[in-house]
């Protein structure tokens, strides 16, 4: 029996382990690198053998700096994981790999594309952000200003309105 990643037991542990590894960088270590991040995501391969572990922080400013927090996170990854091991029931804890998350940072980038592009085909933008309801997952807050009701994948598709 194959587990799909959006499984119920697959969304349950990706969400146990955002929890668990946000209180162990908050309370379980003492580098000053890891005060100002959060864990925005877990992603589990089908298996549940694979967590891939999105990270944010205010205080990496530049590539290098995000670059810097990924690395020492891959090098406490071991740690993590055997804290991870010792308060969950499962066979196998995942094995971690860490990402930085950059969507928080493009998000109003993004909006202020797709708002340009609105404007040039004389749509109304919209009010309210796509990005308002957290970096990942949920549905965008998004408005049509001609029709009135959340755009489709098929009108996002067709460049012929």
């Amino acid at each position: 029996m194959s587990l799909e990643f959006n499984s119920e037991r697959g969304l349950r542990v990706g969400a146990f382990l955002r929890e668990e590894l946000s209180r162990i960088l908050l309370r379980g270590t003492n580098d000053p690198r890891f005060e100002l991040m959060t864990v925005t995501d877990v992603r589990l391969s089908r298996d549940l053998s694979v967590a891939d572990v999105y990270v944010s922080s205010l205080s990496a400013d530049t590539g290098a700096d995000r670059d810097e927090l990924v690395e020492t996170l891959r090098h406490a990854a071991g740690f993590m994981r055997s804290q991870v091991a010792q308060r969950q029931r499962l066979r196998r804890t995942p094995r971690l790999r860490f990402h930085y998350d950059d969507l928080l940072e493009s998000g109003p980038r993004l909006e202020a594309l797709i708002d340009e592009a609105r404007g040039a085909r004389g749509d109304t933008p919209r009010t309210e952000g796509a990005f308002s309801r957290g970096a990942r997952g949920g549905t965008p807050r998004t408005k049509t200003a001609a029709r009135g009701d959340t755009p489709r994948m098929s009108d996002a598709r067709s460049g012929d309105d």
